[in-house]
């Protein structure tokens, strides 16, 4: 097995997956504008990818330019688990990681995601089926606190006693918004955890992280391998350069725009609705004065030969 997360220089940057947002071509952009360590694709979900209609998930979508990239899977279900394994590991992912805190109200309803948080025995048989079903490939697992600590301390070395090659780990419980901060103290006594089960697992934090810089610093106060950033990326989309620049100017910010769109289009087609890349607008188009006014009149396009034209006028 090739195991790319032991080749890495710590502290490792980790791109969060964030649904509708981390896509290949949001990840292309990143590549240019200034990429993490380690990629990972969107949420995908084991049951449709093992499905009649599973190999043509756009999720599945990746270029070399953004290796090394992780699959990230969620589910219940562990011989679906195993089909999408083998799924991933022909489809020439690094890595597989496997979604235990997605915090999403219904997924929870369904057993999946957190809802799966200490049910030792059903995820023992997920992680086993994937391993199975995917030898060539490192498992990695993302995961968030428990509602409480002694199930966390017990949660937590539960999976590093199921030699995985990473867990990222969310710094909240899954009833904690994000007006709550993420508890990175508690990073420390999970990696005291790992170091007396004498585990060779990479721990990753991931709560609150605004810059590499800021990345740094809680790794190293911290004693984390590495850190995952992910609302961040959408207040800063430059938030993964190792070294602090000026704020882009807004000329910079239309040409990286009018670059997404384009290569959003090119990529997508008809497959992705215009409106589900608006989004993307506010992501470029902050933190300056004109910021707001700028971003109404983009958002008035209908289509991505609109915006194109408007970014040109502008």
């Amino acid at each position: 097995m090739t195991n790319f997360w032991q080749k890495l220089s710590k502290p490792i940057s980790v791109l969060s997956p964030m649904e509708g947002v981390t896509d290949t071509v949001f990840r292309e952009r990143l590549c240019e504008i200034g990429r993490p360590d380690v990629f990972y694709t969107e949420f995908i979900n084991v049951d449709g990818l093992v499905s009649i209609y599973g190999l043509s998930d756009l999720r599945l979508k990746f270029s070399k330019a953004e290796k090394p990239i992780v699959a990230q899977i969620w589910g219940n279900v562990p011989d679906h688990f195993f089909k999408s394994a083998q799924i991933i590991q022909n489809s020439g992912f690094n890595g597989i990681d496997l979604n235990f805190g997605c915090a999403d109200k219904e997924v929870i309803k369904h057993g999946c995601g957190a809802g799966l948080i200490g049910d030792f025995s059903l995820v023992a048989k997920i992680i086993q089926s994937v391993k199975i079903g995917a030898p060539k490939l490192p498992i990695s697992v993302k995961t968030r606190f428990a509602m409480n600590s002694n199930l966390t301390n017990d949660w937590i070395q539960f999976l590093l006693e199921q030699n995985l090659s990473a867990i990222v780990i969310h710094g909240r419980n899954s009833k904690q918004n994000y007006l709550t901060p993420a508890n990175w103290q508690e990073f420390e006594k999970i990696v005291k955890l790992r170091n007396n089960l004498k585990s060779k697992t990479l721990i990753i934090g991931n709560g609150d992280v605004i810059s590499y810089q800021d990345g740094l610093n809680k790794a190293d106060k911290y004693k984390t391998d590495g850190f995952a950033i992910a609302r961040g990326i959408l207040q800063n989309p430059w938030c993964f350069l190792k070294t602090k620049i000026k704020d882009p100017r807004i000329t910079q910010r239309l040409i990286l725009l009018k670059k997404h769109v384009e290569l959003y289009h090119q990529v997508w087609g008809d497959l992705k609705s215009f409106a589900t890349f608006k989004k993307y607008i506010k992501v470029y188009i902050q933190n300056f004065p004109e910021a707001q006014a700028l971003r109404m009149k983009l958002m008035e396009a209908n289509n991505h030969q609109e915006l194109i034209k408007l970014i040109e006028i502008n």
